[in-house]
């Protein structure tokens, strides 16, 4: 279910009345699934039927034996499977979600001889059955597997690789496993190696909630990745308004510029994300704050003709009189880029018509070489000089 793409209500509606309705049918299911049914069956009914928990190597012994092959101790030898073929077949059961047999072989002791060595193996996609559980939720085995003492700092391994069991708690929004986690020690300031945390993913994934248990457990609100964003620039890139809202309750450096120097304001305007603009803004975003290469936010909202991100900065009192690079003004960027309603917008807001960049040229001038020529001609209207 995990990996299906187009989920509809319907399906899981359809899944839910699947479900087996008994231990029985359940396990029958499982049964069926396997490659080896009957040696699977025989291992549940050994796991059951033992008066102690079994090491490995009298778990190979009791599958092997066999009343019609087996006259001596040197007959059962033969047909013994060795330990680490039986320790796969273990490894393959947690992480192949087959929570049943997973949970029999934990309570009754097959792991207890070399839990060390198979918990902490990692599978074709770089995870270890405690990141597979928290990845998909399954708080039965993840609490299982926290009790007998699994590495709760283990990491992914691979391209995109250093992911701790909480960072793929907090992707997919599982707020129960990242309290579980929290309690059991997991470091919520780890990052991976890209320097995103696991508040950075909660605020990617749009999880206010799960964004707002990790800061009440301490979560650094103003880590910033390899690139220098913050968790509330990638909520405003993404567009998740109540995730801003969570962050923005906490004192974030809102001014903060990564490293192409735009701030979570420059995110949102240039996204067109009107309501972020306008909650950033409201708990005091400079509208006129400047990047590394001069940019405004107002600037940002007339190169993509964002006229509603236009209205709210200028609303915000957003100055006409800060330039961007090569002297820019909102008014030349949007006569530049075509922005027709934008160049009326700005020109009923009182934007001064004749003013030019450092390179001599107009708002008109612009137009006019682009063929723009409705904007060239409302330029005109409104005072605009031709030349």
């Amino acid at each position: 279910m995990e990996e299906a793409v187009f989920l509809t209500k319907g399906d899981l509606l359809a899944m839910i009345r699947n479900l087996p309705r008994t231990v029985e049918e359940a396990y029958n299911r499982i049964l069926s699934k396997s490659r080896d049914p009957d040696r699977a069956r025989k291992i549940l009914h050994i796991v059951i039927a033992a008066d102690r928990p079994l090491d490995l190597h009298e778990m190979a012994a009791a599958l092997a034996i066999s009343a019609q092959r087996h006259r001596c101790h040197k007959d059962l030898e033969r047909d013994l499977i060795s330990p680490g073929r039986l320790e796969i077949a273990i490894r393959e059961t947690s992480h192949h979600g087959r929570v049943d047999i997973l949970l029999l072989l934990l309570e009754n002791g097959a792991y207890q001889e070399s839990k060390n060595r198979h918990l902490e193996t990692i599978d074709r996609h770089g995870h270890t059955p405690l990141l597979r559980a928290a990845s998909t939720g399954d708080e039965v085995v993840l609490e299982m597997l926290l009790k007998i003492g699994v590495d709760i700092h283990a990491r992914t391994s691979g391209r995109k690789g250093g992911k701790t069991a909480l960072m793929y708690a907090s992707i997919s929004g599982h707020d129960t496993v990242v309290e579980r986690l929290l309690d059991s020690g997991a470091d919520i300031k780890a990052s991976d190696e890209d320097h995103w945390t696991s508040l950075m993913f909660a605020s990617w994934h749009g999880y206010h909630d799960t964004a707002k248990l990790l800061l009440d457990q301490g979560a650094d609100i103003n880590a910033l990745d390899h690139i220098g964003r913050s968790a509330l620039a990638i909520a405003s890139i993404r567009g998740h308004f109540e995730v801003v809202r969570v962050l923005l309750r906490r004192d974030p450096h809102i001014e903060a510029l990564d490293h192409e120097g735009k701030s979570a304001l420059s995110h949102a305007t240039y996204r067109g994300r009107y309501n972020i603009v306008g909650l950033l803004l409201y708990q005091g975003a400079n509208p006129d704050g400047q990047g590394l290469n001069g940019g405004t936010a107002l600037l940002d909202a007339c190169r993509k003709g964002h006229n509603k991100c236009v209205e709210v900065l200028l609303r915000c009192e957003a100055s006409f009189d800060v330039r961007g690079h090569n002297g820019d003004t909102a008014l030349i960027v949007a006569a530049r880029e075509g922005y027709l309603p934008t160049v009326r917008l700005l020109l009923e807001n009182r934007a001064r018509v004749n003013d030019r960049d450092d390179d001599g040229w107009s708002a008109w001038k612009f137009a006019s070489s682009a063929r723009h020529n409705a904007i060239a001609k409302l330029l005109v209207e409104n005072g605009a000089l031709e030349q």
